[in-house]
């Protein structure tokens, strides 16, 4: 079950489009974000499975908007 929320969230377009983003700018710091968004998805997966790809939708983007804020190095 944890392995089809996370395959259903990676294939997702806009968890696809936020990632690729995130990874044009190639700092390490985007890195470590990077790293702790996967870390957060896999332990709400685990915690909530119901409704997760909504949750996804409001956090990731709200962080998106937050990260382009940030100057890039």
């Amino acid at each position: 079950m944890k392995r089809m929320a996370i395959k259903k969230i990676k294939e997702s377009p806009d968890f696809n489009k936020l990632i690729n983003n995130l990874m044009k700018a190639k700092s390490d710091r985007v890195q470590k974000i990077i790293d702790l968004i996967s870390e957060i998805l896999i332990s709400r997966i685990v915690i909530e499975t119901n409704g997760t790809i909504a949750w996804l939708g409001v956090h990731l983007f709200k962080f998106e908007a937050f990260a382009y804020k940030e100057p890039y190095s």
